[in-house]
């Protein structure tokens, strides 16, 4: 007896929620961020992906490398995806997260502020305050 393939076996497919594609933050991505989101969420085995990690070579094969490096910034500000560790020295990778932060409207304002100094801290939070006051409809996070 010879081995019998599986026939109702379905071919493996990405998965895009119609909400994502339906939202303004996927309409301001442009083309080349599209296709590397794919290739990110392509690397999703189960329901809690954890840590992804896509390479440059890897996609170097679909477009250039500089491109490349330019979707994935957008793709951070636009919330689909937050950068986990930083690559680069050490043949470190660059790991990411799929986020949620797309969901957030189309014009969320996203400070992060490293520094120790209150004072800095505190007249950042107040000019993101005062434009979140001023503009309707906007996003205000600020990470200290």
């Amino acid at each position: 007896m010879g081995y019998r393939k599986k026939k109702n076996k379905l071919a493996r497919f990405v998965a895009m929620p119609w909400e994502v594609l339906d939202s303004p933050a996927w309409a301001r991505l442009t083309n080349a961020s599209k296709v590397a989101y794919l290739h990110l969420r392509r690397k999703v085995t189960n329901a809690n992906p954890g840590w992804l990690s896509l390479s440059y070579d890897e996609m170097e094969k679909h477009m250039n490398r500089h491109t490349f490096s330019r979707s994935l910034r957008q793709l951070e500000q636009e919330g689909f995806i937050t950068k986990e560790q930083t690559g680069g020295l050490f043949r470190r990778r660059n790991f990411f997260k799929l986020s949620e932060g797309w969901r957030k409207g189309s014009s969320a304002i996203i400070a992060t502020v490293t520094s120790a100094n209150t004072d800095t801290v505190k007249k950042v939070f107040d000019s993101l305050k005062a434009l979140n006051s001023a503009k309707s409809g906007t996003c205000l996070k600020v990470s200290t």
